[in-house]
């Protein structure tokens, strides 16, 4: 009879990671070889929650009604000049502030500062004119009860070296005059540019609009143009597509800008677009798809042919769902043309094929144009398909595929391109990622190179590790490196910077003294080998160092006092305050008190001899990094900053101590856990159990 055994680990204060220390606090690994191909990553502790796919995106596979609507971009990357400096913006997924991280160039360290920006706002887009600023846009979570009401949408004009606010500008969001006509923030995002010969950026951005005269209350893109000095909007173009369930854009080579959504009516398709800092240079649609018919006559004739025994379609639609998602960046541009790649279900336009969100396997598709968008012409070989669907009227809408090729030939439904990206590489070559998955869950990632035609160079291979990535962002080409860079975020703060090499330069193996390896050189999908395991088992060092500190706030009362002490969101301010003073802390944890006692007085009323309410702090930083306390000054205007976010009045510091640090006596977890313990836990890392 076999015996359950149970493990029991304390692991206290002690390391025990499967990832490797490379320079404390960072972490990092060689993931993934094979020959041309390579994946490394480093992981640096910035605390909070930067955004991570496997948390809060491992629900919306591409037969989810989330992937159809789209997610907005989630990190943005930056240069910067005075430095060389890597850099990138995020938003904290809990407490929304926004923050920078600039990465050493030696990749061991990074710094990161809050921006003072989010709040009650999304970031919806960031730019950078690999100089010494940045450019932000947020946009207000609020959701106007009001449909004829237009919420409030930032522009910030940021230091990159300080974070320093060096302007600030409410957007015009109002119907009519120009303005952006935005009641409510739509998740399928925005994108923008700066071209920096001409100090414009180019916003293309979706939203939720004012009630229009039907009483309802619309979503579209459209793309605007402002001025990188004085953060003025110069020029709304007015609609990309409505809906629109995506986007993504580049800045051409002639300093133009150069875009695509994705649109459900107006158009139905794939929209592509350019614009000059005053007009509209063509909008073509260059792929666009099948459409589900109404079940309800409403007036309209039966839809013979695509009717079955069992269901009965009728002439006119409003399908919401878009069968597609665009690749991001999406658009290419190279020598004589413009490839815009992206995911869809084939046929294309069979009309019988819907029902879901998604009917038929992903594959990766693309059909090249001309520069020239106004001529309209398809550059790649490939036959003409048409189609059509009769609309919300019950008109026939005609549509035309040409030059359409699809790279994958995926068959099951459990194998379906999700999270399409590209990137130009030096040689006008491609590089082509993707993450498969079934309907509803993550399976593994691939890439795939090919040439300026689209004509596959490396056939598609697996990228050998568990590579999730934000739905809709970029990856990034280092000039000169032959590097592509991509970000995401844990769930146990830390920000992650993948590396991919693709080419006949990348290494086969680490270098002496470089990285330690992870997997094989033959990837196999969410492999973590027992060389990252021991690595991490031989440091089991303390990883953080411990602190308390506390302080003590005056308020107005008693009931106050014991409001404050036993209300969740003052305890997360109190919490944020501190951390937003101390970045480089991994943790920081508070508790509330009320501190005195009450009295009672003749009229019955109760209030503190000095009425106050003391926090303890527990705060952790990483073992090489030493922390400051913020002044009581400093600390005050934070907390109060904090506080005022919340509804909570002003309150003044009293009593403010001084850092003291916690000295643990425990074991190591080496010595803790003992070799017969430690066999079946490297075990359960190894098949990728999360303790």
């Amino acid at each position: 009879q076999t015996k359950a055994i149970k493990y029991v680990f304390d692991m206290n204060d002690a390391r025990f990671s499967k990832w490797p220390i490379i320079s404390a606090p960072t972490e990092g690994a060689f993931l993934a070889t094979i020959s041309g191909y390579s994946l490394s990553v480093r992981r640096f502790q910035v605390g909070g929650a930067p955004y991570s796919p496997e948390t809060h995106g491992s629900n919306a596979g591409p037969s989810t009604h989330a992937a159809n609507y789209g997610w907005p971009k989630k990190f943005f990357a930056c240069r910067r000049s005075s430095d060389a400096a890597e850099g990138v913006i995020w938003q904290d997924q809990n407490t929304m502030n926004v923050y920078m991280t600039w990465i050493s160039s030696n990749l061991l360290s990074a710094t990161t500062t809050n921006l003072n920006a989010g709040g009650n706002f999304w970031l919806v887009a960031a730019a950078c004119n690999n100089g010494n600023h940045i450019v932000l846009v947020t946009v207000s979570k609020d959701k106007p009860s009001d449909k004829t009401q237009n919420i409030v949408a930032q522009a910030y004009k940021i230091d990159a070296t300080t974070g320093a606010t060096a302007l600030t500008k409410n957007l015009p969001t109002q119907k009519g005059n120009g303005g952006m006509n935005i009641h409510k923030f739509s998740s399928s995002g925005a994108s923008m540019v700066w071209n920096t010969q001409t100090d414009k950026l180019c916003l293309s951005i979706a939203r939720t609009m004012t009630q229009s005269g039907d009483g309802l209350n619309h979503q579209g893109g459209i793309a605007i143009i402002i001025d990188a000095v004085t953060l003025e909007v110069l020029k709304n173009f007015g609609q990309t597509s409505g809906h629109s369930f995506a986007n993504s854009m580049i800045l051409a080579s002639d300093g133009t800008f150069l875009g695509m959504d994705l649109g459900d009516n107006y158009p139905r398709g794939v929209h592509m677009w350019r614009f000059s800092d005053s007009k509209k240079l063509g909008a073509p649609v260059v792929y666009t798809f099948k459409t589900k018919h109404a079940t309800s006559a409403n007036g309209k004739a039966k839809y013979t042919e695509i009717s079955t025994a069992s269901k009965t379609y009728y002439k006119w639609s409003n399908d919401n769902y878009v069968y597609t998602e665009i690749a991001h960046t999406g658009l290419v541009e190279v020598d004589d043309g413009i490839l815009s790649f992206f995911a869809g279900e084939k046929p294309p336009l069979d009309n019988s094929k819907v029902g879901a969100a998604m009917n038929a396997p992903r594959n990766f598709g693309f059909v090249k144009v001309d520069k020239d968008l106004t001529s309209k012409t398809i550059l790649s070989p490939g036959a003409v398909v048409n189609g059509g669907f009769y609309n919300f009227g019950g008109g026939w809408s005609a549509q035309e595929n040409k030059g359409i090729n699809f790279l994958t030939s995926f068959t099951s439904m459990d194998q379906s391109v999700c999270r399409p990206k590209t990137v130009k590489l030096g040689n006008d070559s491609i590089l082509l990622t993707w993450e498969m998955w079934t309907p509803k869950a993550y399976v593994r990632s691939y890439g795939m190179v090919v040439d300026k035609n689209g004509k596959k160079t490396k056939e598609a291979f697996d990228l050998g590790y568990r590579m999730m990535l934000p739905f809709a962002d970029d990856l990034v080409y280092v000039n000169g490196t032959g590097r592509i860079v991509a970000y995401a975020g844990t769930a146990d703060g830390f920000l992650t910077r993948y590396e991919i090499c693709v080419g006949t330069s990348c290494p086969t193996k680490p270098k002496s003294g470089s990285i330690p390896t992870t997997t094989s050189t033959t990837p196999a999908a969410a492999a973590t080998t027992a060389a990252a395991t021991t690595a991490a088992a031989t440091q089991a060092a303390p990883a953080k160092r411990k602190f308390t500190t506390s302080t003590t706030v005056k308020v107005a009362d008693c009931p106050t006092a014991n409001s404050m002490a036993s209300n969740t969101s003052i305890q997360a301010a109190f919490q944020q305050a501190m951390k937003n003073r101390i970045p480089s802390a991994a943790s920081v944890k508070v508790q509330l008190s009320k501190a005195g006692s009450c009295r009672r007085l003749n009229e019955g009323t109760r209030r503190l001899a000095d009425p106050s309410v003391k926090a303890d702090y527990t705060i952790e930083a990483p073992a090489a990094t030493s922390i400051t306390l913020p002044s009581k000054v400093d600390y005050e205007s934070e907390l109060n900053k904090e506080l005022a976010k919340v509804g909570n009045a002003p309150v003044q510091v009293t009593s403010y101590n001084t850092l003291t640090e916690v000295v643990s006596t425990t074991p190591t977890a080496s010595a803790a856990i003992g070799t017969h313990a430690a066999v079946p836990l490297l075990a359960a890392l190894l098949a990728g159990i999360s303790w």
